[in-house]
């Protein structure tokens, strides 16, 4: 039996087909570029507390590009033919940088698809550009669409919460794919690479915390990043540096978690890795328009950002560490002042509540989390 299934999450860039916009007339300084991936209900940006909401230029080549002075606010909104919504908004400084990914619209393809077929001769999983399926069953055959391309195909008998004594993973890089055609059988037993245990050093963990590793794997023309191992406890399956080449990012997400609480570390591994843990967070009141604290674990991190989902919508607001310390702000709102904001765009009943803190240093990414979800 087949059963359609993503596990990939997709790298969200700055769009470069954009043409570059000239600098504000009234700072002399390049506009925020704001890269959405689709096409918003609303997008309102103000400059400022005391600025009015405006909407930002359409860039030439997709995205928009916002004027402003120093620090600003982004509100963006996405509605769906069913009647579902996600909203999504950034505080921020200009020092912050001048280009500024969101994705509550989410990025459709670009282009038109075309069907695969083949053959896993062994269970387990195959991914061409962001799409795949899973063969619980030997022999299974398959069929999905893709939008045409070129791209590298990733398996890995590694699938939903099947985890095999060794796992493999089989990359065939540089695969055309114009129009409907068959990539044959896809056998990891006579192609596929063994991964290999890794230890891990996992520093602040705390006697209640259950941990959960996944790897996962870009390459040059995967398009996405896919996961190709996970387990439970503290080591980790990767794939050997002999079985990567320069363009290949292997990164190791490893989360400890208790209660609500949940620590996360996401870093580039080719081995063992030593990994630190920031403290949980705690001293977070989760409120139904966003969130306040008390304290924070630490006094250096990128944001700080606050959700809420529920009656068919979401909401996330995100603040920069920059932007919390220039207004003396303990506490992150969704703001629903922009003109043009439906009220439909509010979870009045919201089931889940989450508040999440990030620190970024380099390619290591550090988050703690608390949320609440109701049953």
């Amino acid at each position: 039996m087949l059963v359609m299934r993503l596990r990939v999450s997709i790298a969200v860039g700055i769009a470069s087909c954009s043409s570059p916009a000239p600098p504000c007339p009234a700072t002399g300084k390049d506009p925020i570029y704001l890269e959405l991936g689709g096409v918003p209900s609303l997008i309102a940006v103000r400059d400022g507390d005391a600025g009015e909401w405006t909407e930002p230029a359409l860039r030439e080549g997709g995205g928009y590009d916002a004027c402003v002075t120093d620090d600003f606010m982004v509100v963006v909104v996405c509605t769906r033919n069913d009647g579902t919504f996600a909203t999504e908004q950034r505080a921020a400084v200009y020092a912050d940088g001048d280009q500024l990914g969101m994705s509550p619209c989410g990025y459709p393809p670009p282009g038109p698809t075309v069907t695969i077929t083949g053959e896993m001769e062994q269970p387990g999983i195959v991914f061409v550009g962001g799409s795949g399926v899973v063969a619980y069953q030997p022999q299974s055959p398959f069929s999905f669409a893709v939008v045409a391309g070129t791209y590298d195909l990733i398996a890995t008998n590694a699938y939903d919460d099947f985890m095999p004594a060794s796992p493999r993973v089989l990359v065939r890089r540089g695969q055309r794919f114009r129009e409907p055609m068959s990539i044959g059988p896809v056998s990891l037993a006579d192609d596929g690479v063994d991964t290999m245990v890794v230890p891990l050093a996992i520093a602040g963990l705390l006697p209640d915390d259950t941990v959960t590793t996944s790897t996962k794997l870009t390459t040059a023309a995967s398009r996405v990043e896919v996961e190709i191992a996970d387990h439970k406890g503290p080591t980790a399956y990767v794939l050997p540096s002999s079985a990567l080449v320069p363009t290949d990012r292997q990164r190791l997400d490893v989360q400890a978690g208790a209660g609500g609480y949940a620590r996360f570390s996401s870093t580039e591994v080719s081995g063992g890795a030593s990994i630190q843990l920031l403290p949980r967070l705690t001293n977070v009141e989760l409120l139904n328009d966003g969130a306040r604290w008390t304290s924070l674990p630490v006094a250096d991190f990128t944001w700080i950002s606050a959700r809420v989902g529920g009656n068919g919508g979401r909401q996330v607001a995100f603040a920069t560490r920059s932007w919390l310390e220039l207004h003396g702000a303990s506490a992150v709102h969704f703001d629903t002042t922009p003109p043009g904001y439906d009220l439909r765009w509010v979870v009045a009943q919201p089931r889940s509540w989450n508040a999440e803190l990030v620190t970024i240093d380099g390619e290591t990414l550090l988050a703690t989390t608390f949320g609440v979800v109701m049953n």
